[in-house]
C-alpha cells in the first residue's frame, strides 16, 4: 500500500479536542494500519508537509481510513481536504483479511451504540425532551431520561454509568457539530395532540355523566313535588315528623372549653378506647403549630395534648382495630399516633397540602390521603418512603374534601376500594390486582362532606346550594353494580339556604340509625331517621358547627358537636 501525504492547514481546536476523546483501542488499530502500509512502501515523498487529519487521527471514526479502504474511497476523501493527496503504487494494496473485516464491523457497531441513550436505548435528538446532554462526569444521555433518573433517587442521585454523585443542576446540553439524531418534532406534536384529545374526551364524559345526573335529579324532584303536594293536603311537610312518629330528645350533658384561640377543626372518637380526639392549636410558644387533645369519655375531661403538625390539621381518623390515630395537615404530612404511648410512630410525606384521610377497611396497613391538588395517595405503612399508588382524575384539580373506604363486597367491589369526594365531583376507585379502576358517580355538587358508618355500606353526602337548588342538600346513598357502578340516592334531605363553611356531617346509631347535619341559617343541628327520611329532632347551635360525631359508652350514647373553641356533648334520652 502506498503512503499518503497531505498538505493541510493546522487542524482547528474542535478537531483536536475530538481526537483526544478517541479510545486507546481505536488509536492502536490506526497505528497498526499505518505500520502495515509503511512496510509495503518502496518510495518516500520528497515534500514534507503537516500531517492531515487522515494521518493524525483527528477525524471522526466513521470517516477514518484503514488498510481495507480502496483507492476510490481515498480519492473521495481527498476532495474534502484543502491540500492535494498523492497516491502511489495502487497495485500494491493488499486484500483485506477476514479478521480485519470483523474488526471494522465491530468499530461500526460501537459507533452506533454511541448514538443511543444508555438509559432508554433510543437515539437521542438535537432538540425536544430527548435532546443530547451530559453530566459533569462526561457521560451522555437523553435529557428527559437523565432528569427522571436523578429525580427518582432524590436522596442520593448518581450517574447511571459511573455512579459518581450528580444532580439535576449538573445537566448540560451538548451542542454537537455533527450528530446522528432522530427528528422527533412530529412525534412531539402528535403526543401533544393526543393529550388534548384525551382531555377533551374526559371532559365530554364528565359532561355526559353530569347531564345524566341532572335528568335523574329532575325526575326525582318531580316525584318529590308530587309527594309534597300530597302531604300538604294531609297537613304535613316533607322531612318533618308525621303525627305519632318517632321523636328523639337530646339534652346537653357537658361543654368543654378548648381555649379562645384553639382554632379547632375536626374530631373523631373511639368507643373501644373511651377517647375523643380534637384538633387544636398549640398554646406552647416552643411548639408552634397544631396537635390533638385527648378527652376521656368516662369523666368527660381532657387528659393530654400531643403536638403533631406545624400547620392546621384538616382530618383525623382512628384505626378500626389498632390504638392508632392518623392525622393529615396543610404541611403535607400524614402522622400516625399511638394513643397508648402518646408518641408518633410514623410520618408519611405527601406532594401537596392534605385535606382528608381514612383507613382501608380490607387491609389494616393501607391508608388514603386526599390532597389539595385533586389526587388521592394510597400508602402502605410497611413501605413508608413513598405512596404505593396515586389516584387522580386528569383535568380535575379540585381539592379532595373527604375520602371514605369501601368494604369488600362480592356484588360491587370484591377487593374493596375508596370513594374520593372532591369539591366538584365524586369518584369511586375499585381495588384490582393491577391498578385501581375509577368510576364516576353522577351526583350534582358542589360538595361539602362525605361520611359513612362502620356497620353499613351506605354513605351520607352533603352539597352546597347552587344556581339550580338554592338550598343545601344531604343525600343518603348506596352503591350498586349492574354492568357499571351506580350511585343510588335513597333519600334526599333538605338543608338550609346557606352553607358557607365546610361543616362535616355524621351517621350515628341509637334506637335507630340517624343522620346529623348542621343547618347554618337556622343555627341548629338536625337529626333525620335514615330509614324513612323523617326529621326526628334537633339541638341548638349558637356558634358555627364545624364537625359532628357520636360516641357510645356503657351507660349512654352521645352526639358531639365541635366549634372553633368548644366541644359539646348531647346525651340521648333513652
Amino acid at each position: 500500500m502506498s503512503e499518503v501525504m497531505e498538505v493541510d492547514d493546522e487542524p482547528d481546536t474542535a478537531e483536536n479536542s475530538t481526537a483526544e476523546n478517541y479510545s486507546v483501542e481505536e488509536a492502536s488499530t490506526l497505528n497498526a494500519s499505518e505500520n502495515a502500509a509503511e512496510s509495503h512502501d518502496e518510495q518516500d515523498l520528497n515534500y514534507e508537509a503537516p500531517l492531515s487529519p487522515v494521518l493524525s487521527g483527528n477525524i471522526p471514526p466513521s470517516q477514518r481510513l484503514d488498510d481495507t479502504d480502496t483507492v476510490s474511497e481515498v480519492s473521495t476523501l481527498s476532495q474534502r481536504s484543502t491540500a492535494s493527496i498523492t497516491l502511489r503504487n495502487e497495485s500494491s494494496t493488499p486484500c483485506p483479511s477476514p479478521a480485519k473485516k470483523k474488526r471494522s464491523c465491530e468499530v461500526l457497531e460501537d459507533d452506533k451504540d454511541c448514538q443511543l441513550c444508555p438509559i432508554c436505548f433510543v437515539e437521542w435528538s438535537t432538540s425536544g425532551e430527548h435532546r443530547l446532554c451530559a453530566l459533569k462526569c462526561g457521560h451522555l444521555f437523553g435529557f428527559h431520561c437523565i432528569k427522571r433518573w436523578l429525580l427518582m433517587d432524590a436522596q442520593d442521585p448518581r450517574c447511571p454509568t459511573c455512579k459518581d454523585k450528580a444532580d439535576t443542576n449538573d445537566i448540560r446540553y451538548i451542542f454537537a457539530r455533527k450528530i446522528v439524531a432522530m427528528d422527533d418534532s412530529e412525534l412531539t406534536r402528535m403526543r401533544k395532540t393526543l393529550e388534548i384529545v384525551t382531555q377533551e374526551k374526559n371532559r365530554l364524559q364528565v359532561e355526559l355523566a353530569t347531564t345524566t345526573c341532572r335528568m335523574h335529579l329532575l325526575k326525582e324532584e318531580v316525584e318529590g313535588y308530587k309527594r309534597k303536594m300530597s302531604s300538604m293536603k294531609c297537613g304535613s311537610n316533607e322531612n318533618e315528623q308525621y303525627p305519632g312518629g318517632e321523636t328523639v330528645t337530646l339534652y346537653k350533658e357537658k361543654t368543654i372549653d378548648l381555649g379562645r384561640d384553639s382554632n379547632c377543626r375536626v374530631l373523631d372518637s373511639k368507643s373501644m378506647l373511651n377517647i375523643v380526639a380534637v384538633s387544636v392549636k398549640s398554646t406552647n410558644s416552643l411548639c408552634v403549630g397544631y396537635g390533638v387533645k385527648l378527652i376521656n369519655i368516662a369523666n368527660l375531661k381532657p387528659t393530654a395534648f400531643i403536638f403533631l403538625h406545624s400547620q392546621m390539621i384538616r382530618d383525623i381518623k382512628f384505626h378500626e382495630s389498632k390504638p392508632w390515630l392518623m392525622s393529615c395537615s396543610i404541611d403535607k404530612d400524614v402522622k400516625i399516633l399511638d394513643v397508648n404511648t402518646n408518641q408518633t410512630s410514623l410520618t408519611l410525606k405527601g406532594s401537596s397540602s392534605l385535606w382528608s384521610c381514612c383507613w382501608d377497611t380490607c387491609n389494616e396497613n393501607i391508608l388514603y390521603a386526599g390532597q389539595q391538588q385533586g389526587s388521592t395517595l394510597k400508602f402502605d405503612i410497611r413501605k413508608p418512603t413513598e405512596p404505593v399508588q396515586t389516584l387522580f382524575i386528569a383535568g380535575d384539580y379540585s381539592p379532595v374534601v373527604s375520602v371514605q373506604a369501601i368494604r369488600a363486597s362480592h356484588s360491587i367491589f370484591p377487593l374493596g376500594g375508596v370513594i374520593s369526594c372532591k369539591l366538584t365531583s365524586i369518584w369511586a376507585f375499585e381495588n384490582t390486582p393491577q391498578e385501581s379502576e375509577r368510576h364516576f358517580l353522577p351526583v350534582e355538587g358542589p360538595f361539602v362532606s362525605l361520611t359513612s358508618h362502620n356497620n353499613h355500606d351506605n354513605f351520607f353526602l352533603s352539597s352546597r346550594p347552587n344556581t339550580k337548588y338554592p338550598y343545601a342538600r344531604h343525600f343518603l346513598c348506596e352503591l350498586s353494580r349492574d354492568g357499571c357502578v351506580r350511585c343510588n340516592i335513597v333519600h334526599t334531605l333538605r338543608g338550609g339556604s346557606t352553607q358557607r363553611m365546610l361543616s362535616r356531617t355524621c351517621l350515628l346509631s341509637n334506637k335507630s340509625d340517624y343522620a346529623a347535619a348542621y343547618i347554618e341559617d337556622q343555627r341548629i343541628v338536625s337529626l333525620w331517621n335514615v330509614n324513612n327520611a323523617n326529621k326526628v329532632g334537633s339541638v341548638p347551635a349558637r356558634e358555627t358547627v364545624l364537625d359532628i360525631n357520636s360516641v357510645r359508652t356503657a351507660h349512654a350514647d352521645y352526639l358531639l358537636t365541635l366549634t372553633e373553641s368548644k366541644l359539646r356533648f348531647f346525651k340521648f334520652n333513652c
